[in-house]
């Protein structure tokens, strides 16, 4: 009865972070963020506990010293952190899934376990590779009947992932749960459900359009082989070829559907292949790895610390680049050298080389069972590694769930062992269990002053939103007092006391903030603060700063013409606003601009950010400053009489013909009905003419294509925000990525002006 129990708790635990605390909308949660650290303190504080008292639960893996000099590597990294409590979560999370490893390690010795893990895990695998195939049918359907025919359908339609938040994420699931999963099918005889599960992950897979997967599901394509040919050998594999041609010859007609099936695979795939691969991101993902290791220039010994990318990213990026912020280096690799440097790179790497010996130890063993076993997880763990090399997914839960669970599936086989690691194993394993409760007890002492602050912060959070100030202050406060090195709840506060009317206590939170990040948004920020509180030079320095770090971006060019404006610095006001305009075309019909100073120097705004982008863009420019007739002309001018469609088409619409604009577009559509971006301009256009219905329908036509990209380009931007608007910089507009907690319901200061959509 007592071991149903436990079976139950352990279930329940692994499916909520599966589904629910484990992935992105999870970790971004504070309630799933402390129900995660419950499930922890239960499920590892219970087996110290039993360990202490039944020796054979005590840890007994090969793979405890590598483990420890890990630990310890990661430990060394978070007591010299850049940024130490940022470096704190990571760091003890990083700390439970090793002890969660040697958990699972022992548990998995048990046969009554191990059939319960087997159905979960194998469950699992066929539930999400069918559940998404059965998605982007769906999706698929209905994008021909928006359409109204049938066409080459796009691979990760809408963006599709489904509960886990990216279709990258259901492609990792399945390529760290099929391997095993098809292994244990055939071994129980379930020979075609083993070829099913296989072939429908494989089609998984391949329709989450995940670039990285496919790089991990070529290495893990290649290890397959590898070992393949290590089993069977070069001969037997060369002379079973050629039995197998020799009887494909005799079955001429076996071999000719063969054939055709093949190339009609060919037809369907190759352009999806085309099209994802030239959708780009190349750019983004290489500015990242340059900030990588900009960071672990700057502090090559034990990096800036576990967590602390998402703050030092900022700095490390040169100015006058596009400083691109998103939570993780799309790397595992370069991450781990930013954050943990040379000694955690050396410790990882032999925790990686223990592993792939301990795997191939168990590949070598007599025992078939095992060996296939354990050729699945390094099949797995090859797919993984590989995709790893272009995204960084192990700051997800369930990520680090599937993988210590697979590698210490395992870790159970019988392997010779030298006399000093035996020596090291058998002395540990009487002191672990002990360590590791203990190191649990002083971790929640931690940690509970972190959960009071978090929901304190959303307390918060609620009175911002009601609008009510001096509650949100309260608030705010009572998170700083439990946690007051957490940036994100000093640039909370330093918004709140702003719209209570306390600019100058505001001014010194905000700047106490900004020592740590120097997110833009940040900086300019405290550069409105200074301009509205007299002192100029000290605000066009932040906000020069500020825009230097912010390429590309409008909202902070937009602030930094106002920073200027109020400082006296009329060139500076003049450069930074055509900046904002070269970057967002639409703000060029903004109201906004017939301000008396800004109206007599608008043309040469105008003129100099035409001067910044191509000439098309410097005729999108003028037709949304009411140029019509100059705009055609540059237009003509820039492509001839065959011009881009969307531009043509934009450049009608605003000269008022919004008729012969959709006519364009549709005509667009109908010849290739995969060009999200027309399908998006079209929406735009529709809905801004006064016709949702239409504009509905080529919103969704340009989301199922492009679901991560449609939506920005079917907003129409403008200038919305007017100074002391408290309805500036909701929840949607917050820069997401600064912190995996997006419920910063403000922008740090009423007065900026925000780039919204209407």
């Amino acid at each position: 009865m007592t071991r149903i129990v436990v079976w139950a708790v352990l279930l329940l635990s692994a499916l909520f972070l599966l589904t629910t605390g484990g992935t992105y909308p999870g970790i971004a949660s504070v309630e799933a963020h402390i129900i995660g650290q419950v499930i922890a303190y239960v499920v590892l504080g219970g087996w110290c506990l039993l360990a202490l008292f039944r020796p054979e639960w005590r840890p007994d893996t090969p793979l405890l010293l590598p483990i420890a000099l890990a630990t310890g590597a990661y430990l060394l990294s978070f007591a010299f952190s850049q940024r130490p409590r940022l470096s704190l979560e990571p760091t003890l999370a990083g700390l439970g899934w090793a002890a969660g490893f040697l958990f699972l390690s022992q548990l998995l010795k048990r046969d009554w376990w191990r059939m319960r893990i087997q159905v979960v895990l194998t469950a699992a695998a066929a539930a999400v590779s069918l559940a998404y195939v059965v998605q982007v049918t769906a999706l698929w359907i209905e994008w021909w009947g928006i359409i109204g025919r049938l066409a080459l359908p796009p691979l990760r339609p809408a963006f599709a992932g489904l509960w886990l938040g990216s279709p990258n994420l259901v492609a990792t699931f399945l390529l760290l749960t099929t391997p095993l999963a098809v292994v244990l099918l055939h071994r129980d005889g379930r020979r075609w459900l083993a070829i099913a599960l296989a072939l429908t992950s494989l089609l998984a897979v391949f329709l989450t359009g995940s670039r990285g997967a496919w790089l991990g599901a070529g290495f893990g394509v290649l290890g397959a082989a590898v070992l393949t040919i290590d089993r069977i050998g070069w001969i037997r594999l060369r002379e079973g070829a050629i039995a197998t041609i020799s009887q494909c010859v005799h079955r001429a007609r076996l071999m000719a559907a063969g054939f055709v099936l093949l190339a009609l695979a060919a037809v369907v795939i190759l352009p999806s292949l085309a099209y994802r691969f030239g959708q780009g991101g190349d750019t983004l993902r290489l500015d990242l790895w340059r900030s990588a290791l900009t960071i672990f220039v700057e502090h090559p010994v034990l990096g800036g610390g576990p967590g602390t990318w998402v703050q030092l990213k900022v700095a490390a990026s040169p100015p006058g680049v596009p400083n691109v912020i998103v939570p993780h280096a799309h790397s595992m690799y370069f991450q781990t050298a930013a954050e943990l440097g040379v000694v955690g790179v050396v410790a990882l790497s032999g925790l990686g080389v223990a592993v792939a010996v301990r795997l191939l130890q168990g590949w070598r063993l007599r025992d078939g069972e095992i060996s296939l076993q354990a050729g699945a997880v390094i099949v797995s763990g090859l797919a993984f590694l590989g995709q790893s090399l272009v995204d960084n997914l192990v700051n997800l839960p369930f990520v680090c769930l599937i993988l210590v669970t697979v590698i210490a599936w395992t870790d159970h086989a019988r392997s010779p062992l030298t006399s000093n690691v035996r020596r090291f194993r058998w002395r540990a394993r009487s002191a672990l269990p002990a360590g590791i409760l203990a190191g649990l007890v002083a971790s929640a002492i931690v940690l509970v002053p972190v959960g009071r602050a978090a929901f304190k912060d959303l307390a918060a959070n609620g009175a911002m939103l009601r609008l009510d100030w001096s509650s949100a202050v309260a608030h705010y406060v009572g998170a700083l007092a439990s946690d007051p090195d957490f940036t994100l709840y000093q640039l909370q506060l330093a918004s709140a006391l702003a719209r209570n009317g306390q600019s100058s206590d505001a001014r010194i939170q905000l700047e106490n903030a900004v020592r740590d990040d120097q997110m833009p948004i940040n900086v300019i920020g405290l550069a409105m603060l200074k301009a509205m509180s007299g002192d100029p030079d000290s605000a066009v320095r932040d906000a020069r700063e500020a825009a230097a770090r912010a390429v590309g971006v409008p909202m902070i060019a937009l602030n930094a013409g106002i920073v200027a404006e109020l400082a006296g610095d009329q060139t500076m006001a003049v450069d930074q606003f055509a900046n904002a305009i070269a970057w967002n075309p639409p703000l060029a019909s903004s109201p906004w601009w017939n301000g008396r100073t800004r109206y007599e120097v608008f043309p040469a705004i105008l003129d100099l950010a035409r001067s910044r982008v191509s000439p098309l863009d410097g005729a999108l420019i003028l037709a949304y400053s009411g140029q019509s007739a100059a705009a055609a002309d540059a237009l003509a001018a820039a492509a001839g009489s065959s011009p881009p469609v969307v531009y043509a088409s934009a450049v009608r619409w605003l000269a008022g013909d919004r008729d012969g604009a959709l006519k364009l577009l549709e005509d667009e559509l109908r010849a290739h009905p995969d060009n999200w971006l027309a399908a998006a301009w079209a929406a735009r256009i529709a809905r801004l003419s006064g016709d949702p219905d239409t504009g509905e329908r080529y919103a969704r036509w340009a989301s199922l294509i492009q679901g991560d990209g449609a939506p920005a380009v079917i907003a129409e931007a403008s200038i919305i925000a007017a100074p002391n608007d408290p309805n500036a910089g909701l929840v949607s507009n917050y820069p997401w990525a600064q912190y995996l907690r997006p419920n910063s319901p403000f922008l740090p200061v009423p007065d900026l002006m925000l780039i919204s959509t209407r």
